[in-house]
């Protein structure tokens, strides 16, 4: 399956940081550094998109992005009655 095995390659880093390059956008170093798994994750889920749809790129952001693991422990939450467990929930 994709999400599991498919991963981005350094090369294909140095590909989009070479592009940018050519369209006069100045590398910074340090912030790809900071950001490269986001940036990895932003492009699996645009190849992913290419392949197949949108949808696709939605299933990759949300599966892998850890900013967005928050979005998808309340999806748990909510699924699993937690709240109502909890004696939070309104009826």
């Amino acid at each position: 399956m994709f999400l599991r095995s498919y991963k981005v390659t350094a090369e294909l880093m140095d590909q989009l940081v070479a592009s940018g390059a050519k369209e006069e956008v100045e590398p910074d170093p340090i912030g790809i550094e900071r950001s490269r798994s986001l940036i990895a994750i932003r492009l699996k889920a645009l190849i992913a998109r290419d392949l197949w749809d949108t949808s696709a790129y939605w299933q990759m952001i949300n599966a892998e992005n850890p900013i967005d693991r928050s979005f998808q422990r309340a999806l748990e939450v909510l699924e699993d009655n937690t709240f109502q467990r909890m004696g939070m929930a309104r009826h």
